[in-house]
């Protein structure tokens, strides 16, 4: 029995070709895809000394305070939860976005059956729901019940060419086989057992950071409130003129002192760039978030309250200044672009930039820039953002991590610079260009700062700490009706995107 040939009802298109179909039998199931197989010898494992030392010093301190037995009968169990509590230190934003996931028990194979240890794994994705997997952590927990065992599992590289070690090793690799090759490139696979860690990189191929675009439209709430704005701004004419352009930059400086509270926030000075084969003349600013944990302690720089003239704004704002011509902080968490409007702009509204040509070529612009930040080493995963006007895109970049391999890395090379050097001044000094097109004025805080204020980026005056963790109140302008500040981030999702 067979089936008629016949035209689509609407329009021209091929005749279907007729099909013979055995009604009495279902078609065959088709055969799911060979498992990729991995070549053993390809993998590059290598141990971690510092988790011998963390497992030594625990039995140290077991045996100092007299819970040796405590210590053995535990070892079973507490190795779980010694390397979770390991992953939250190594991974502290993902800890605090949850994406440290107990995948529960994993069975395995060895070179003599199935292994008999209890087993359990662990995986870290991207905090920022990329989808992206940092880490596949597989705990292999051996018992310490005979002393034996103490002498075994508490002596580094005893556990490195066990039967369950190896077995692990191609286990997890064979696992991440099957996964997204674009979510897996930049992982790595850790493999926990007694006293021993080692690890490998999955793809070794890879050479490029990822680059995800994170979802962060406006709400309807701040799209409404700020549309009317831009309605009223045209009512008042000229007195509303001038007004917008400071608010854009302020609230850059509040959005990313909200979103990393223990971060210091960096003015970087200016970021040229190109509109198709024309320079884009308007003003811009670079403004960097760093986490003083990973900057050098030694910074030449100046720290500065930032405010608008003739504003009454209560919440000051600081921010840091690298003043070394040629050194690069390091420690970037958080990149923002800010493109300034012509003067006679008033109050735009939400859409008005991100589809328009000089928003596009400032995305690529950045993009490039964040690129190069990987490249020299200044950060493997941080955000960058484009905000111009009411409309900001904002991405998040992830790459290889540097605390992989274990061993040094030979720098035959130094990196080039990434930070814009500008002019240097007799003292060799860095220079900046002033904030004057954006209407925002710099006051230098002369008065010492301590480590902590540093570490914060506040200011300490009179024993006075100025704090700017959070946001005030909006502004109190010339408008009629006062903008909201509910333009802080929203709840994002992600989009992968490929990046030439």
């Amino acid at each position: 029995m067979g089936c008629a040939s016949s035209r689509p009802s609407k329009g021209p298109g091929p005749t279907p070709a007729t099909v013979e179909v055995d009604e009495t039998k279902p078609p065959p199931a088709q055969k799911p895809p060979p498992l990729l197989s991995i070549p053993e010898d390809e993998a590059e494992w290598e141990s971690n000394p510092s988790w011998s030392d963390l497992v030594q010093k625990e039995w140290e301190a077991a045996v100092a305070s007299g819970k040796e037995t405590e210590f053995k009968s535990a070892f079973q169990d507490d190795a779980f939860v010694r390397v979770r509590k390991w992953l939250d230190q190594e991974h502290p934003a993902c800890a605090s976005a949850g994406t440290i996931e107990d995948m529960g028990k994993f069975e395995f194979s060895t070179s003599h059956g199935p292994c008999q240890l209890p087993a359990r794994y662990f995986v870290t994705f991207d905090d920022d729901q990329t989808g992206l997997l940092y880490s596949l952590a597989l705990v292999i927990a051996p018992p310490m019940k005979e002393e034996a065992d103490q002498k075994l599992w508490l002596t580094a590289g005893s556990a490195l060419n066990t039967p369950e070690m190896k077995g692990g090793q191609h286990a997890t690799r064979r696992l991440l086989s099957l996964m997204q090759k674009s979510n897996v490139k930049h992982a790595l696979i850790h493999i926990f057992m007694g006293s021993d860690m080692v690890t490998c990189k999955f793809d070794t191929t890879t050479t490029e950071p990822t680059i995800t675009m994170l979802s962060d439209s406006p709400s309807n709430e701040f799209k409404e409130s700020n549309d009317e704005l831009a309605e009223n701004a045209l009512e008042d004419g000229e007195e509303a003129r001038g007004i917008f352009q400071p608010l854009m930059l302020r609230t850059v400086v509040q959005r990313v002192s909200l979103e990393y509270p223990d971060g210091t926030v960096w003015d970087e000075g200016e970021f040229s760039f190109s509109v198709g084969k024309k320079p884009y003349l308007q003003p811009t600013r670079l403004i960097v978030v760093r986490d003083p944990k990973k900057m050098p302690k030694d910074v030449d720089s100046a720290a500065f309250k930032m405010f608008i003239p003739d504003d009454d704004f209560e919440k000051e704002l600081t921010l840091m200044r690298n003043l070394s011509p040629n050194h690069e902080l390091g420690g970037i968490v958080s990149i923002t672009l800010v493109v300034g409007l012509a003067p006679n702009t008033l109050w735009p509204k939400c859409g008005a930039f991100i589809d328009g040509a000089v928003f596009k070529a400032a995305d690529a612009a950045l993009v490039k820039y964040a690129k190069r930040v990987y490249s020299t080493g200044q950060s493997y995963t941080f955000k960058a953002a484009v905000a111009m006007g009411a409309d900001r895109k904002v991405y998040k970049v992830v790459g290889d991590s540097p605390n992989f391999p274990y061993k040094p890395k030979q720098v035959e090379d130094q990196p080039t610079p990434v930070a814009p050097l500008g002019e240097s001044s007799e003292d060799g000094r860095r220079q900046y260009t002033s904030l004057d097109a954006f209407s925002v004025s710099l006051e230098e805080i002369k008065e010492k700062l301590s480590k902590e204020a540093i570490d914060n980026g506040k200011s300490e005056r009179t024993n006075d700490l100025v704090e700017d963790s959070g946001l005030a109140e909006p502004p109190k302008d010339d408008i009629k009706h006062k903008p909201s500040d509910d333009n802080l981030p929203q709840k994002v999702q992600s989009t992968q995107i490929a990046v030439a």
